[in-house]
């Protein structure tokens, strides 16, 4: 009489839980409490509502009704429902969800990602009925929301160093469990035999977790998915990678290349995995193996792994993710490492015994060493096609590289080692005057590399070798001193290549150490032990004899010095004749202190 039925009031209430969760902790009873105690329980009211995202007058109902003192608040749900009792949104507007909310967060994910859950609330036709309802039918905004609920149900995250994942990143077990193994976080629902429910109400479950984000079904997008999360949790098995590869290929090869999008073809083209490395990008990576260069680049043939899971496989190399189809497609770092391979091989096949060969070489160790000039010759050209596409600043890093690392590579005709040269000992052609000097010749880069590609302005200004050596270019490079290097079977540049060093030998060869002409200056040691002229040219120990153009004062004397036979001061490994005794009164200058390989 003159006031709401009591049932009639249950639609200014709100359920204080959502899907059988309380969205009331202790930490919120207890400050309602402190509300009601100072300043009443309508006060205490308001504020809970408040917290809830209610408008008044909307008020939660008891927290007795979700406490689970009275019974399965989930039936208690369904029964406000019935009711006219409110539903409680966490999310009710587009600010976000309410504070309120953040206590379902904790819990609310691991319930509706556990399997005896489902099993419970399938076996009660009216709760079974309310949760479809609820999931099926809620707000983008509210289903976006849920789909973020962290997880940490152990049943539903059984898979050995999974990361920590949300409700709409799980997998449906009976869909995924042979493709994803142990490697997939999964949620469960009753299996037939069970005989929780009909196909029918597998079917509504499923289509609710569907809803929830959950891939219940084999996608394109949650193949994807499925490869990252395998990579994540550490999976070596190539045939798990295998198996997803296919599938994927298959899903877009049954739509015409129409099933995935870029973004998704990107995503796969990170999980490229090869066995006993781990994973490459698509630049590091061919399907058919090219060959040699290839070996020694490091760069790994797919198709030796994959290649006997079926033909499928090729289209998801090479037409989704697009691995490299040569060497043409590599990076300048695949050559470099491809030069210093071939440095390392080389002592390898040399200290190897007759009969032996080099572990997973596609050549013989006699043909690598016969053919050393050959296969530098491909790498340079490879290397100089690589550097028309990349930043100037690379191509500086790509020079500086093979300056440092002697990886200006020559195989001279009749001498046993190969030559391993700084790019300071190393000169593209001769100068006019040198051309009667085969030697000289034989070791410029022209001779060895001037018929193929345009190798002359990759060495001139990538490497930054000399353009032309001349005759005292030569003569200065030759009495400096040899670095310190360990160049194992390789030989650097001494003496003993140039025929005739007599040619290139000045007054200045033969003087008394310390000693110098009246009237002109003294050369001085450079810092790196190179020697460097009155005009300031010189050769360093790490890099470059100077080429500086300025005549030193005795350049005259010099001049008058050179010889044209045999002369004092040739090395008799350097030719065929002997040379004369030098007078007692005369002391030699030595000629180089680069040791001569051949001399005991």
């Amino acid at each position: 009489h003159g006031g709401n039925l009591p049932i009639e009031r249950m639609s200014s209430l709100a359920c204080p839980s959502y899907l059988g969760e309380s969205v009331l902790d202790e930490k919120a009873e207890l400050a309602a409490r402190r509300v009601a105690n100072g300043a009443g329980l309508e006060a205490a009211a308001r504020a809970m509502a408040s917290a809830a995202g209610l408008v008044h007058p909307k008020r939660l109902a008891a927290q007795d009704f979700s406490s689970g003192r009275w019974g399965d608040p989930l039936d208690w749900e369904v029964f406000g429902e019935a009711l006219g009792m409110e539903a409680f949104n966490p999310v009710p507007a587009d600010e976000g969800p309410t504070p309120l909310a953040e206590t379902l967060e904790r819990n609310l994910g691991a319930r509706l990602s556990d399997a005896r859950w489902w099993k419970r609330i399938m076996q009660a036709p009216m709760r079974f009925d309310y949760v479809q309802r609820r999931l099926l039918s809620t707000s983008r905004r509210e289903i976006a929301w849920l789909q973020t609920l962290p997880v940490r149900s152990a049943d539903s995250v059984d898979g050995a160093g999974v990361p920590p994942v949300c409700l709409g990143g799980l997998f449906l077990r009976s869909a995924w469990s042979m493709l994803g193994s142990r490697y997939l976080p999964y949620v469960s629902l009753p299996l037939p035999e069970a005989q929780v429910g009909g196909p029918e109400d597998i079917a509504t479950a499923t289509a609710c977790l569907r809803r929830l984000g959950v891939q219940t079904s084999v996608t394109p997008t949650g193949l994807i998915c499925c490869l990252h999360l395998l990579r994540a949790g550490g999976c070596k098995e190539v045939e798990f990678y295998a198996e997803l590869y296919k599938e994927v290929a298959d899903a877009d090869l049954r739509t015409d290349s129409q099933a995935y999008g870029e973004s998704q073809k990107k995503a796969a083209s990170q999980v490229i995995f090869v066995p006993n490395r781990g994973f490459v990008n698509t630049k590091e990576s061919t399907w058919e193996d090219t060959g040699l260069v290839q070996w020694l680049a490091d760069i790994p043939a797919l198709e030796a792994h994959y290649g006997r899971f079926g033909p499928s496989l090729k289209h998801f190399f090479e037409n989704m993710v697009h691995v490299s189809q040569g060497p043409q497609d590599w990076q300048p770092q695949a050559f470099l490492h491809a030069l210093r391979r071939l440095v390392e091989q080389v002592d390898a096949a040399v200290s190897l015994g007759d009969g032996a060969s080099l572990p997973g070489a596609p050549v013989a160790p006699q043909t690598l060493l016969s053919d050393i000039s050959k296969v530098a010759m491909e790498i340079y050209c490879l290397l100089a096609l690589a550097c028309l596409t990349v930043a100037t600043s690379e191509k500086l890093a790509v020079g500086k590289a093979i300056a440092a690392e002697r990886l200006v590579l020559l195989k001279v005709e009749g001498q046993s080692m190969p030559k391993r040269l700084s790019a300071d000992e190393a000169w593209w052609d001769v100068d006019d005057d040198l051309t009667e000097v085969p030697t000289v010749i034989s070791l410029s880069l022209k001779t060895h590399y001037g018929e193929r590609c345009d190798l002359e302005g990759f060495f001139i200004d990538i490497v930054k070798v000399r353009p032309k050596i001349t005759r005292d270019e030569l003569r200065k490079l030759l009495r400096r001193p040899m670095e310190a290097a360990q160049l194992t079977h390789w030989g650097g540049l001494t003496v003993c290549d140039i025929e005739n060093y007599s040619l290139m030998q000045t007054s200045a060869d033969f003087r008394p150490p310390g000693w110098t002409p009246q009237g002109e200056e003294p050369e001085e040691v450079g810092a790196q032990g190179g020697v460097r002229n009155d005009d300031g040219g010189g050769a360093g120990a790490g890099g470059g004899a100077g080429a500086g153009a300025g005549a030193s004062a005795g350049a005259a004397e010099d001049a008058a010095y050179v010889t044209t036979g045999a002369a004092w001061g040739t090395p008799s490994c350097c030719s065929p004749h002997s040379s004369p005794v030098q007078p007692a009164s005369q002391t030699q200058r030595p000629l180089s202190h680069s040791p001569c390989p051949q001399q005991p």
